[in-house]
């Protein structure tokens, strides 16, 4: 059986300095093409029994809430060197055909900065109702509608930034929220992750997912 990876990426701010204006620098990327790949990306936080996943195919990481009404949590090998860290997380996320009908509305996926099993930056999409939301620690900030969302059964790229104050929200490509914390020394989560989950109390309803071509970034100062 293949070890699970036991990584902890560091983040360097030196590093900002050597990449051009308006660049990210890509310190962490996962196609989820082998197992250790799959194996890289761990539990943060939901009930075991309703919160599954899966070696997709061999190609995605698969994920499937089952049960109704909960918030599932990973987490990727990249986490802050300090309080605060500013952070990029992006992926390529698709809420299947396989998720009941019943449990459809309210399925969400997300990406997630400044995160721990406590708190963090949440930015999620809800595709059949094309919702999107901003959430911190269970909290939404700020929530809105954009044909920027695609449906059930598409793909949306899913991107959550953090530099200093300011948390900014993108799907395919367009930027949906900016929200500026005043307060932003209240989460003390450093690390980055994915969200996935049913938001309404469904019973023995079940909603499928899988996230693919992640990758994790520090922006430029």
């Amino acid at each position: 059986m293949t070890k699970r990876i036991a990584l902890t990426v560091t983040i360097l701010a030196a590093l900002a300095a050597a990449v051009p204006a308006f660049a990210g620098i890509t310190v962490y990327t996962n196609a989820f093409k082998s197992k250790s790949d799959y194996h890289a990306i761990t539990k943060q936080a939901g009930k075991k029994k309703k919160c599954q996943r899966n070696w997709r195919k061999k190609a995605a990481l698969g994920v499937s809430v089952n049960g109704g009404k909960q918030t599932c949590e990973l987490k990727t090998p990249v986490e802050g060197d300090a309080a605060q860290p500013d952070l990029i997380v992006q992926v390529v996320a698709k809420v299947t055909e396989k998720t009941e009908k019943a449990a459809r509305k309210g399925t969400f996926v997300g990406v997630m900065v400044r995160s721990s099993r406590k708190d963090g930056y949440t930015f999620r999409v809800l595709p059949k109702t094309r919702k999107w939301e901003l959430v911190e620690d269970k909290v939404v900030l700020e929530k809105g509608k954009d044909k920027a969302v695609k449906g059930i059964k598409k793909k949306n790229v899913l991107e959550i930034r953090a530099k200093k104050d300011t948390i900014l929200g993108k799907v395919n490509g367009k930027a949906v929220v900016s929200y500026k914390d005043p307060a932003p020394e209240d989460v003390k989560g450093t690390g980055t992750g994915l969200s996935y989950g049913i938001k309404q109390k469904v019973k023995k309803k079940q909603a499928v997912a899988f996230f693919d071509n992640l990758k994790v970034q520090v922006p430029n100062p």
